[in-house]
């Protein structure tokens, strides 16, 4: 095909087609803005096209490119468990590192871990791979994703478990201490000194 003076071959796969045909676009309709984004003529993508033009730089090994696009993605408003589900399967199929972390670190917030939760219910949920949703369950099972406390109000002594509980964002189980365990700042002073000279150690 050409467009303008620049004759191309570009490479069409099933995932570029599908995505078009979704969104009822051309292929000029994806070139005009990664042309702009190549020459730095334009940085702003449309959203109904950057999907499309992820794919195709990524088909055409455009590694500068397929950043930019990554970081729009990431700067998305997620407005549903689909949104989030569509993140994930597009950083699993391009390994987007990136667009993977944020998204695991949206679980973590609480605004979001509702709609996580939501996420494992989706059909398409379990045709992610293993490691993604095993990523995705850890996330949404740890101390962080639960409760919305930083690091400095979080319980100086103890072990924290939880059950996942897909109806409600609280812990089904409560905080469990665990007496055999010994820290600088264990709230029993008595048995952690004892502790120390067992070891024959100084605090």
């Amino acid at each position: 095909m050409k467009f303008g003076q620049l004759k191309l071959r570009p490479i069409i796969s099933s995932n570029l087609k599908a995505e078009m045909e979704y969104n009822q676009l051309r292929l000029e309709q994806v070139l005009s803005p990664l042309l702009a984004l190549m020459y730095g003529t334009g940085d702003n993508v449309p959203n109904n096209l950057i999907r499309s033009c992820l794919i195709f730089a990524c088909d055409h090994g455009m590694k500068k490119i397929v950043k930019e696009l990554e970081e729009m993605i990431c700067n998305e408003l997620i407005t549903g468990p689909n949104i989030l589900l569509n993140h994930f399967q597009f950083a699993e199929r391009y390994h987007l590192k990136n667009l993977e972390r944020f998204s695991l670190w949206q679980l973590e917030c609480e605004e979001y871990h509702k709609l996580g939760l939501a996420l494992l219910e989706l059909e398409d949920y379990n045709k992610l791979g293993k490691n993604m949703r095993y990523n995705i369950e850890d996330r949404l099972c740890s101390g962080w994703g639960v409760y919305n406390k930083s690091l400095a109000k979080r319980e100086k002594s103890g072990i924290i478990r939880f059950v996942l509980n897909t109806q409600s964002c609280e812990p089904e189980t409560a905080s469990v201490k665990n007496d055999d365990l010994c820290t600088v700042a264990t709230e029993n002073e008595a048995e952690f000194d004892a502790y120390q000279q067992e070891l024959g150690t100084e605090v």
